[in-house]
C-alpha cells in the first residue's frame, strides 16, 4: 500500500473538490459511497480518478456506476492535468508508437539506409 501524503496536494484537493461540488453532503452521508472514500483514503484521489473509468477490477466498475455523475468534472481534471491522469496511458501508448530512423530499435539506419539482409 502506498504511503500518502497527510497534506492533499492542489490535485487532490481538486479531484476532492469536484466530487463535493458534484454530490454534496451525500458525499459523507451516504454508505453508498464508503467504496469512494475508502480507496481515496488508501490509494489517493488521483488513483480514484484514474480507476473509476478504466479500472479492470470488479470493484473499479462499481466505483465507475457510483461515480457516474462525476464523469464531466473528472473529464475537465483529466484535460488539466494529463500528464498526472494519463501518465500510464501514455506510458502504454507509446509501446504502440513506431521508432524514429536512427533509434537503436529501428529497423532503418539512421544514414537514410534501410536495414537490410545486404
Amino acid at each position: 500500500m502506498p504511503i500518502l501524503p497527510v497534506r492533499p496536494s492542489r490535485i487532490e484537493l481538486a479531484v476532492l473538490t469536484a466530487l463535493a461540488q458534484t454530490y454534496g453532503p451525500a458525499l459523507l452521508d451516504q454508505p453508498s459511497f464508503t467504496p469512494v472514500l475508502d480507496c481515496i483514503a488508501e490509494c489517493g484521489a488521483v488513483v480514484l480518478v484514474q480507476r473509476a473509468p478504466w479500472g479492470e477490477r470488479s470493484e473499479d466498475v462499481r466505483l465507475a456506476a457510483r461515480l457516474l455523475a462525476a464523469r464531466v468534472p473528472f473529464e475537465i481534471l483529466y484535460g488539466t492535468w494529463p500528464e498526472v491522469f494519463m501518465a500510464q496511458a501514455h506510458a502504454e501508448l507509446r509501446g504502440f508508437m513506431p521508432r524514429s530512423a536512427g533509434s537503436p530499435d529501428s529497423p532503418e539506419r539512421s544514414d537514410g539506409e534501410e536495414g537490410g539482409d545486404d
